[in-house]
């Protein structure tokens, strides 16, 4: 499985990706009174809620374009 978290930090002037790859296992069914707001957030009955093992963990910072709008980056090299 695959994670991915991006965020972009226009005061900074920079963006950045994180990517965990690893084994998925099922750790449970989230029900009304289990959704616990910290560990399943928009979670309902029927979801899943699984626990990615980081295997691989990999991460890149980029700077954005002067002026640029927030999809706009420029990757280092």
């Amino acid at each position: 499985m695959a994670f991915e978290v991006d965020e972009i930090d226009l005061e900074g002037g920079v963006a950045w990706s994180v990517l965990v790859r690893g084994l998925a296992t099922v750790i449970g069914e989230p029900t009304g009174a289990d959704i616990d707001a910290d560990h399943a957030v928009g979670a309902s009955p029927g979801d899943r809620i699984l626990s990615i093992r980081p295997d691989v963990v990999t991460g890149r910072r980029f700077p954005l374009l002067a002026g640029a709008a927030p999809g706009d980056v420029a990757r280092s090299t």
